[in-house]
């Protein structure tokens, strides 16, 4: 796979402010963690390129939607509207499931020493204030345009397990894979005060959504 159309986001120390109560009482927790460096996809999975996947992992197939529904990896709009998309599309009706092995598919294709996968939350953060237009690039259905759009992230919420968990474990196999839910950002909206890059929603990981995308973090192992 070739490395182009990667955002280059050089390691970086973050620091999180998060607010909590706890019986009756507030508390503040600041943390301060560092982002090793990483590519991000400057688009989203398209059609085409999930159709690669497809063509050479048939158990994701539509002809076997029922047993993935059976083994709860997906739901039953799965792929919906796959056939009448065009090819430039950017892919929807995606589980979690789905993008990790699409992840897990690409990462077998790089060069030695690299892995591909979901972005976690602060990459995807770090990445919208990095690239404010990213909105721009996507080429999405009238539902995503009209309730916004939103993207999978590789981790559920990183910022609640901060208080359990050292500072230089934020990467994704320190995550709970046992969750059932995972967590979704959307884009920087300019006309959407409402819609900001920090903004965030849990989403099961067998659902699939008219509204919902991926795209893939490569780093180095």
């Amino acid at each position: 796979m070739p490395l182009t159309n990667f955002k280059k986001i050089k390691s970086q120390n973050i620091a999180s402010i998060q607010n909590y109560k706890l019986y009756s009482q507030n508390f503040t927790l600041k943390t301060t963690y560092k982002l090793k460096e990483f590519l991000i996809q400057n688009k989203n999975v398209t059609k085409a390129e999930y159709q690669k996947f497809l063509n050479e992992n048939p158990k994701w197939t539509l002809n076997n939607k029922d047993n993935l529904i059976k083994k709860e990896l997906v739901d039953e709009s799965y792929l919906k509207t796959f056939k009448q998309m065009s090819s430039n599309e950017d892919i929807t009706h995606i589980s979690y499931h789905a993008a990790i092995e699409y992840a897990r598919w690409y990462s077998s294709n790089l060069p030695k020493g690299f892995k591909a996968r979901l972005p976690i939350s602060q990459e995807w953060e770090l990445y919208q204030k990095e690239v404010p237009k990213a909105i721009e690039s996507l080429n999405i259905n009238e539902i995503s345009k009209k309730v916004g759009f939103w993207n999978l992230m590789q981790n559920s919420s990183f910022n609640e397990s901060f208080l359990f968990q050292d500072t230089n474990d934020i990467y994704p196999e320190n995550s709970n894979f046992n969750s059932l839910i995972t967590e979704i950002r959307t884009y920087n909206y300019n006309n959407n005060p409402t819609l900001k890059p920090s903004t965030k929603a849990s989403f099961l990981k067998h659902w699939c959504s008219p509204n919902i995308g991926f795209r893939i973090v490569i780093e180095k192992e």
